[in-house]
């Protein structure tokens, strides 16, 4: 281990990069213990390996300590301290119930995803049927007038031979029904076609 005093200071520890007197090319790195550990050892690192190893988030050691090519290229002293380390870290995530934590926060997660997927496939279904029934509803309206306008057109007047006009003449009926529900929707359709036209000018944006 290097002292704190820098003109000790001649290799990095991690890199062996040669490193000068000069206080500002290098830094003291707590090793092996972090100092918010209380570890009061310090090495002498270059500070591009200083802020890899501390300061940048995006770096993972284990892909490369891992990787069996740059494992290799290890001292066999070093290859047993980091699988050593590697197991006690595993050991802690146990013992800390860390694998079971975030076990059950995924199933947590998917639980809660089928549930948001359900509600919403619920939701869908409602719709759906009360589209539906309002479909119907308008048609069972439509109905009534239809029947009522043509039973009186031939001439029925009681409620009586409406019902028995209705009766004998259901293809009428429906044939009625569907020509007025279409031109009831056709009517709507330009209607709508008139807001949205209404609604551009409105906003400049030309239709």
């Amino acid at each position: 281990m290097k002292s704190d005093d820098d003109t000790t200071c001649s290799t990095c520890f991690y890199c062996d990069a040669p490193l000068t007197g000069d206080a500002s090319f290098h830094e003291h790195d707590h090793f092996p213990i972090p100092q918010r550990y209380g570890g009061g050892k310090t090495v002498c690192a270059c500070i591009p390996c200083h802020d890899q190893k501390d300061r940048n988030p995006d770096f993972n050691p284990w892909d490369a300590v891992l990787a069996w090519q740059t494992y290799g290229q290890l001292p066999p002293v070093w290859r047993m301290v980091f699988a050593k380390m590697l197991m006690l870290i595993l050991d802690l995530a146990r013992q800390n119930g860390t694998e079971e934590k975030l076990a059950e926060e995924y199933r947590l997660e998917e639980s809660l995803r089928r549930e948001a997927a359900e509600r919403a496939a619920d939701e869908g279904a409602w719709k759906t049927r009360q589209a539906a029934a309002a479909v119907e509803k308008r048609l069972a309206r439509l109905r009534i007038e239809c029947t009522d306008d043509l039973a009186r057109k031939a001439g029925c007047r009681t409620t009586e031979e409406i019902d028995a006009w209705a009766a004998a003449n259901q293809t009428a009926i429906d044939a009625d029904v569907a020509a007025v529900d279409a031109h009831t929707e056709k009517f709507r359709a330009a209607s709508r076609r008139s807001r949205e036209r209404r609604r551009a000018r409105a906003s400049g944006v030309p239709s």
